[in-house]
């Protein structure tokens, strides 16, 4: 349900104040308006993303590296994800779904380093 609403947002049918239930603090909407206005802007950006792996939450630390455009799922961005001991070098690239990066933003298991 909440993927429906943020992809109506996306697409400029639905107000971002109308999205979510979740109690979201002031920098999570500006975010979350900046992504949806301007994803271009976050190219270079450093993030810190919450991932589950086999059970166990693990925070990953992130450089946005792209914006691509694919025609099944719309924007996405190609980001470089290292753990606490590797270095951004030997990063390994995901592609990450626009819809996706601002349903984590709600569930804050994702934060943008400005």
């Amino acid at each position: 349900m909440l993927q429906k609403k943020v992809k109506e947002v996306l697409a400029g049918t639905l107000p971002l104040e109308e999205m979510s239930d979740a109690e979201m603090t002031e920098d999570m909407t500006d975010t979350i308006t900046a992504l949806i206005t301007n994803p271009a802007g976050f190219v270079g950006k450093y993030l810190d993303h919450i991932w589950d792996i086999d059970g166990v939450d693990v925070t990953f630390h992130g450089k946005v590296v792209r914006l691509k455009y694919t025609k099944a799922n719309g924007q996405a961005f190609q980001v470089t994800y290292w753990r606490d001991d590797e270095s951004e070098i030997y990063g390994e690239d995901a592609i990450v779904l626009l819809v996706e990066f601002v349903l984590d933003i709600i569930f804050r298991d994702l934060w943008l380093l400005f």
